[in-house]
């Protein structure tokens, strides 16, 4: 048996008026494909009205660390040291020699600033240790600040591996870890050297 349901129209209107509408079949166009449900699904999915500010939102929320200012008592450790190393690194260039001090960066102050003296033997150029034969350098962990691009401070990154060159007038030390490539690392940004 078949009920007819009735609908209370406000204002009185005729409660039956589109009745016949009702039990018609959906139309479907005989000229066009009929669309998928994916692909009407798609015409209410959500869009990004603001390109870009996924982004922005996460780089707001990345975190960076405070770069740490050294006491006297830490630069005076960096200075001994880096003295350490370029004296392996002498005596890795000149097996059997007694390594001079004068020239290093104890001698120099605070993180090998000021001028170094060369090599006697006219190897290596003023302000540069030489890297040792076979890239046989000492070892070490060195520890430095990298300062972010995007936003004010940075990331602490640690690094074992060969010391191939000390470079003093670029204020640099080349390092070789085992698999990597070679890695350059600013003196003024080291926070820790470990002797190894």
């Amino acid at each position: 048996m078949y009920m007819k349901k009735v609908y209370a129209f406000p204002g009185g209107e005729d409660p039956h008026r589109y009745e016949d509408m009702l039990l018609l079949p959906h139309h479907q166009s005989a000229v066009r494909p009929h669309m998928s449900m994916r692909d009407r699904a798609a015409q209410f999915s959500p869009f990004a009205a603001l390109t870009g500010y996924e982004e922005v939102i996460d780089e707001t929320a990345r975190l960076t660390d405070r770069r740490l200012e050294l006491s006297e008592e830490e630069r005076s450790r960096l200075d001994e040291a880096l003295a350490e190393l370029e004296a392996a690194m002498k005596s890795h260039d000149h097996p059997g020699e007694q390594p001079d001090l004068t020239g290093t960066a104890a001698g120099r102050g605070a993180a090998g600033k000021g001028s170094a003296e060369g090599d006697s033997s006219g190897k290596s150029s003023p302000g540069q240790s030489s890297p040792g034969k076979g890239n046989a350098g000492p070892t070490a962990r060195i520890t430095w600040f990298i300062p972010d691009t995007q936003k004010a401070g940075g990331r602490y990154a640690s690094l074992s591996g060969r010391i191939i060159k000390i470079d003093h007038d670029h204020r640099c030390i080349h390092m070789n870890p085992s698999g990597h490539n070679v890695q350059v690392i600013p003196m003024d940004e080291i926070s820790g050297i470990e002797n190894m």
